[in-house]
């Protein structure tokens, strides 16, 4: 059986790759295109956000607060909740709807807040983890820290590096660039080689490393007057 890939990319990099009608919000949050649901019956939230990520090669630790995430990846679960549905003209409660938010190593929340919505930052409002929409008094939350992805898609993160570091060749070999910002370039990305060549580091370190690159390289590209789609492209 192939292994279940996964890339978590940034809300920037989701939206502007056409994925936003792909996901839910537990797909965006692990890195997986798809629409993907919790098993619900006869099994707790926790045990089934567990398993069904195992799935996906993502190893997972309930923790008690979000201060256990300082500096890591980490998703905050919403739920179960009452669901109504439906069946041959009868309505009936399940208790089957949750939600999921991603927390990124620097604290930063991102999710899709429905499956047909691009994904997007949110802010935390509670030490608990509510956020809009999810911040009752006794709101069902749990906290999961992301010990270890095992199938991340490393070929697609060296494709979306690729590109980058194309533009950044450009910029390099231009005079215009001081040489100071040249250094700078150079660190960052020999900051990001020595990351991605560590396996036990998260797609979502890479991509969020890769974003920040990428920013600096098109603000340098606007600079050098190159207006192509390569040069605004992620």
């Amino acid at each position: 059986m192939e292994d279940k890939k996964t890339n978590m990319l940034t809300v920037e990099q989701f939206n502007a790759e056409g994925q936003i009608n792909k996901s839910n919000s537990l797909g965006f949050a692990i890195g997986v295109p798809e629409k993907i649901e919790l098993e619900f019956e006869g099994i707790s939230i926790d045990d089934s956000f567990t398993r069904r990520l195992a799935e996906y090669g993502m190893i997972v630790k309930k923790v008690d607060s979000l201060e256990a995430l300082k500096g890591k990846t980490g998703f905050i679960v919403y739920g179960f909740y009452n669901m109504q549905m439906g069946f041959a003209g009868m309505t009936y409660t399940e208790k089957r709807a949750f939600h999921i938010v991603r927390m990124n190593p620097d604290g930063t929340l991102v999710h899709k807040e429905d499956a047909t919505l691009p994904a997007k930052h949110i802010k935390l409002l509670n030490s608990k983890g509510g956020i809009e929409g999810y911040n009752e008094e006794n709101e069902p939350i749990t906290i999961f820290s992301l010990e270890e992805e095992r199938y991340a898609d490393r070929d697609a993160i060296r494709t979306r590096a690729d590109g980058i570091v194309s533009r950044i060749k450009k910029i390099l070999d231009n005079p215009v660039i001081t040489h100071e910002e040249k250094e700078d370039i150079k660190s960052r990305i020999m900051a990001y080689r020595q990351i991605a060549n560590e396996s036990t580091v998260t797609s979502n370190v890479i991509n969020i490393m890769l974003q920040r690159i990428d920013l600096i390289s098109r603000r340098h590209m606007i600079i050098l007057g190159d207006n192509s789609d390569e040069g605004r492209k992620q």
